[in-house]
């Protein structure tokens, strides 16, 4: 029987753990007004034909700056200069020029990049605690449930509660503490497996510096007759990681994350846990996320796909990180996926 648990188990969540994904963030446009006004910030680049001005925006598209004859002949105005820009876009304008969405300037401004990327950054770390605050996905053929549930502590990390529930009456919780950063670095982490309602097993890992790694674990009940132990068995290990770790449970909050880095991200994968009485038998997997903008026909709407270098695993993202599609499992409601156990809110 324990081996049949192990198994299902592992199959069941080796699926989870190929949250994998790439890339860096980008601000929606900020829409106000009847005119549909919208606030863009990026670099300012030269077009193919001559005369004309571009803004790389952050948001990954390309905006024809027109009316902006009086900014050009400010001092700070050249190529590679970094600005914010207020207008309206003008797509029936007709131009001379081949690229760019016309987009007419009512306000141009300089910017100072590193006060700006500050800022810019405590708003996507909000914007992300938003987005995941209490997401909820069906596995497929309705096996289970997902939710996660994404925070903010008092020491300015990013806290991550994620709980896996399949009909195969195994359950599993989480609890991941990690830093700000495009890899969601872990500090600690904490898990609980439970079959039929019992805890077989809880854990703890607590990462230090040099890449190290501490596992502590109890195993509370017998593995084939779930009957508690006398004396829980206790084991401690000690691993040695390379760099650029994301912790299993965090991948799909990294993907959505690094959803922009269209150049890949390479990360070392640590499962946690993989097994009903283990917190790690497989240490590490190496992969790369890899990003990139596509367009959906049916809809007309833009997304970023992300791609793993296993298993041709993808994920959709909106252009504000929440996802759309995924292989793996499908976005859902807390009603509906709780409906699978006949679970009420």
């Amino acid at each position: 029987m324990h081996n049949k648990l192990n198994l299902g188990f592992l199959i069941c969540f080796i699926f989870i753990a190929v949250f994998i994904s790439p890339c860096s963030f980008a601000p929606e446009p900020i829409l106000s007004g009847e005119e549909q006004t919208e606030t863009h910030t990026g670099t300012v680049i030269r077009t193919v034909e001559a005369g004309g001005w571009l803004l790389q925006a952050e948001n990954n598209k390309k905006y024809l700056l027109l009316s902006i004859g009086k900014y050009t002949k400010e001092e700070w105005f050249e190529e590679g200069v970094f600005i914010q820009v207020v207008g309206t876009p003008d797509p029936k304008t007709v131009t001379i020029y081949m690229e760019g969405i016309p987009f007419r300037v009512k306000s141009m401004m300089s910017i100072n990049q590193e006060d700006d990327e500050e800022a810019k950054s405590q708003k996507e770390w909000k914007q992300i605690c938003e987005i995941w605050e209490d997401t909820w996905f069906v596995l497929p053929n309705k096996m289970g449930y997902y939710h996660i549930a994404v925070s903010e502590n008092k020491e300015g990390q990013v806290v991550i509660k994620d709980e896996v529930k399949f009909k195969s009456k195994i359950s599993l919780t989480t609890e991941t503490v990690c830093r700000k950063n495009k890899y969601l670095s872990p500090v600690t982490a904490k898990c609980q497996t439970d079959i039929n309602g019992q805890m077989i097993m809880e854990g703890e890992l607590l990462f230090g510096k040099d890449n190290n790694v501490k596992l502590n674990s109890k195993i509370l009940r017998d593995k084939k007759t779930f009957k508690p132990l006398n004396q829980p068995q206790e084991i401690k290990k000690e691993l040695e990681l390379t760099d650029n770790v994301v912790l299993q449970p965090a991948l799909l909050i990294c993907a959505s994350l690094n959803r922009l880095n269209t150049d890949g991200l390479d990360i070392t994968l640590l499962n946690f846990p993989d097994d009903l009485d283990n917190l790690i038998t497989q240490p590490t997997m190496e992969h790369t996320l890899s990003g990139e903008l596509v367009h959906n026909d049916e809809d007309k709407q833009d997304y970023y796909q992300v791609t793993t270098t296993h298993g041709g695993n993808y994920f959709i993202f909106t252009l504000d990180g929440r996802l759309k599609e995924s292989r793996l499992f499908t976005p859902s409601t807390e009603k509906e996926a709780r409906a699978i156990f006949d679970e009420k809110n």
